[in-house]
């Protein structure tokens, strides 16, 4: 029987708004700087057509950078504006920030915490390290078993979203091979911890069991 957040009465699974864009380094800081910066922080500060330019990202980066910087608690939303949270300043304060450019393999592991250990806004990631049960497993057997969860809890989510969810979460923690030097292709900073590998290409093997 599933228990926790995922089975409460009135939680509804989140399985979108990173674009598909793993949370890469120096977007966390990206995002509180921004925040900190404009005063205040209003709702178009990660929408506004400027920000393609104050980011030096594209448009969808841009919104995968504001999905990461709360889901990670960086900046959070209250009514129309962006704030910037205690965690957020304790770690990428311009004067006493003690991690500004996510140095720390402490840092990393603390972001996977409130990623993994949180299912408001990481519904996909949260499911594969507390509920699946199989170390080795492939990505059409988790967005299965998350479309039987999401029709057994009345969520109103397409397959092709959770197919799209599924494998942002596996880019999250899987080396790609990339042949351009481009913004997309630096290694996700989750990588860096070796939580999931690739075994034999279509699957992977979760190191965290």
């Amino acid at each position: 029987m599933l228990r926790g957040p995922l089975a409460e009465a009135g939680f509804r699974g989140h399985f979108s708004g990173h674009e598909t864009f793993p949370l890469r380094h120096l977007w966390l800081r990206k995002a509180f700087d921004a925040v900190a910066a404009a005063k205040p922080a209003r709702r178009n500060l990660f929408t506004d057509p400027e920000a393609i330019i104050s980011f030096g990202v594209g448009k969808n980066m841009v919104t995968s950078i504001r999905h990461w910087a709360l889901t990670c608690s960086i900046i959070e939303e209250v009514e129309d504006i962006y704030r910037p949270t205690a965690l957020g300043k304790f770690l990428f304060d311009l004067e006493s920030g003690r991690d500004p450019f996510m140095e720390s393999a402490a840092t990393i592991w603390l972001m996977q915490w409130l990623i993994a250990g949180s299912a408001e806004r990481s519904t996909t990631w949260f499911y594969a390290f507390n509920h699946l049960s199989t170390p080795i497993f492939d990505r059409d057997a988790v967005a299965r078993r998350i479309g039987e969860l999401c029709a057994e809890r009345g969520w109103r989510t397409s397959a092709a979203t959770i197919k799209r969810d599924v494998e942002c979460f596996i880019r999250s923690y899987v080396r790609q091979q990339e042949k351009r030097p481009t913004d997309d292709a630096l290694e996700p900073v989750l990588a860096e911890l070796g939580l999931i590998a690739s075994v034999g290409g279509r699957y992977f093997e979760s190191e965290h069991q």
